[in-house]
């Protein structure tokens, strides 16, 4: 994720992190930088190591909320 944030995160169309091994801690930094990921049309998250129902989930289904993008959250 922080070479992600280091990098040219806009233009990125679609994201796959399936079984990347992403905790609570990864999926909470995904979540409070995903505004930066403007052109995103797919967020590929399953098969991680953080909660599917925890706090770090819940961030980062709001965070696609706010930004009226929830539908591009693949199910997990």
């Amino acid at each position: 994720i922080k070479a992600l944030l280091e990098g040219s995160a806009s233009n990125l169309e679609v994201l796959n992190l399936q079984y990347a091994e992403m905790n609570e801690e990864g999926a909470q930094l995904l979540a409070q930088n995903l505004a930066q990921f403007k052109s995103l049309k797919l967020l590929m998250l399953n098969g991680n190591s953080f909660n599917p129902n925890g706090t770090a989930a819940d961030s980062l289904k709001d965070a696609l909320q706010l930004d009226n993008r929830i539908e591009i959250l693949d199910s997990w």
